[in-house]
């Protein structure tokens, strides 16, 4: 399971299947490693910035909302 312990139906995170992650962490450590770890840096401090989901803790950019709020 990932870091998050509750999983949200209207992320697509949450939703997606096991290989797409898998494939974005490969991708995502490939970079940084040749980037010397600039990348990898940079992407944690836009992270901080970003609104989350209360129930996943994903960005809410990746969620499937209806007029700003969950879907029921």
């Amino acid at each position: 399971m990932t870091k998050t312990e509750r999983k949200c139906r209207d992320c697509k995170k949450c939703t997606e299947r096991g290989i797409t992650g898998f494939t974005k962490k490969v991708a995502n450590a490939t970079l940084a490693v040749g980037t010397l770890g600039t990348s990898a840096l940079s992407a944690k401090a836009i992270r901080g910035m970003r609104q989350n989901c209360p129930i996943c803790g994903h960005p809410v950019t990746t969620h499937e909302m209806i007029d700003g709020r969950f879907q029921d």
